[in-house]
Order: C-alpha cells, then sequence, then structure tokens
C-alpha cells in the first residue's frame, strides 16, 4: 500500500507543491500550451466581461474536458456569468447545482462535478472549495481508510456526493494544516505567488486558498500512485 504519511511522504509532498507554483504563475503567463490558475480567476472575476465562446473553449481544453463529450460553449458561458453573480454562494449546494445544468450542456449528459468545482474554485477563490477529481477520490478513501472512516465519494446508485467528498476533504485538510511539513510548503506557494502581479496578489484572497490547492494537486498525485502503483514523476 502507499505509504502517504511515510516513506513516499516527502516526494509526494514536493511534487504537489512544485505543480502548485507551476500553475499560479501570472494571469499572463502560460504553463505550456495552457493559461494558468491566475488566468483563470480573472477571467472568472464577477468584474470581468461576460464569458465568451472562445474563453470556454480554452477553459475546457486546459482541464482536459473535451476529451469524451462535445460542449454547447454558449450556454457553458452564460451558466459562469450566472455563477459569479451569486451573493451567498455555497459549495455544497452551488456545486452540484452546476454540476447538474452542465450536464444538460454536453452532449454525453455525462457528470460534470469536476467542471463544476474547477470553474467554482476560481470563480470563488475565498470561498472553501475542494476540486472534484477521479484521481484525488483515490486518496480520498485511502485517507478516510486510514482514520477508521468509510464514507464515500459516490452515492450507492454511482452518481457523484460532492457534500460528502466536500466533508472528506475538509478533514484531510483539517490534518494537513497540524503538518509541519505541509504548512511549511503551503507557506513557501503562498509567499512567491503572493509576490506575483495577479488577482492572487489580492490580500482579500486568504491565506486558506493556497492551501487547499496545495492539498488539491497532493491527493491529486497521491491518487496518481495509487492507480498507478507506483510514485508519480517529478513535476
Amino acid at each position: 500500500m502507499l505509504d502517504i504519511y511515510g516513506a513516499n511522504r516527502r516526494q509526494l509532498l514536493t511534487i504537489a507543491s512544485t505543480d502548485t507554483l507551476k500553475w499560479l504563475v501570472g494571469p499572463d503567463d502560460m504553463v505550456d500550451t495552457c493559461h494558468s490558475d491566475q488566468f483563470w480567476i480573472r477571467e472568472f472575476a464577477s468584474e470581468a466581461p461576460p464569458v465568451g465562446i472562445e474563453t470556454v473553449r480554452m477553459f475546457l481544453s486546459t482541464f482536459r474536458l473535451t476529451q469524451y463529450t462535445q460542449w454547447d460553449r454558449p450556454v457553458v458561458g452564460t451558466l459562469v456569468d450566472d455563477l459569479r453573480r451569486i451573493h451567498d454562494f455555497d459549495s455544497c449546494r452551488d456545486i452540484p447545482n452546476l454540476s447538474k445544468s452542465l450536464r444538460a450542456a454536453n452532449h454525453l449528459n455525462n457528470r460534470q462535478t469536476s467542471a463544476a468545482s474547477k470553474i467554482a474554485n476560481f470563480t470563488f477563490p475565498s470561498a472553501e472549495n475542494y476540486i472534484w477529481d477521479s484521481l484525488a477520490t483515490k486518496s480520498v478513501r485511502l485517507r478516510e481508510k486510514l482514520a477508521g472512516r468509510r464514507p464515500d465519494a459516490y452515492t450507492p446508485g454511482g452518481e457523484h456526493d460532492y457534500p460528502a467528498y466536500h466533508a472528506a476533504c475538509r478533514r484531510a485538510f483539517e490534518r494537513e494544516m497540524g503538518q509541519d511539513d505541509f504548512t511549511e510548503q503551503a507557506c513557501l506557494v503562498t509567499a512567491r505567488v503572493r509576490a506575483i502581479p495577479g488577482p492572487l496578489a489580492d490580500p482579500q484572497v486568504p491565506d486558506a486558498f493556497f492551501q487547499r490547492r496545495l492539498l488539491d494537486k497532493l491527493m491529486f498525485h497521491e491518487g496518481s500512485a495509487i492507480k498507478n502503483g507506483s510514485l508519480p514523476e517529478p513535476v
């Protein structure tokens, strides 16, 4: 079994920290051929212009959401515009609602919790969002098992249970915030990114955003190692 708290911890956390910094470069900097996280935070901000079809295309492509389905891009743009007009955003309510709407906006009518959680995370960076990812759910299951719990991120019918996933991620977050190695890396990420001109330099964005983003990446790489039976390559 992958030893996420022992022998494999240092390597996984180092990879996660490097990956977090890689994607949190300035809003006008590219990550390989993709836009950075800060670009999407700027594009999805409440004061930004309406989200156009090309912006939707780039977003879906960046996060590999076009691999298995085609999208009604104008509808997706409208959904993002509608989301950012919400004044009392609640992750456990509004991410599932957005997921349902996005499901109707793709030709396969398949589950879109991942897309919804990513859109919400960049639209409301100050909210307690946890990005849904199929690899991260594997990490959540292992973490919950090691803690002696058995909640799942899926309902008995096989649907995504985002509130259950959110609760499990919050427990993981609370545990990590009690670990010196995690908080050290989180402080490093926070300091470096806040020094970059862009939306994340805004002091109104809480440090918790950077901490959660590091956790997202850590669970992603843990899940990758669980799936592949080997540690991921350095980023």
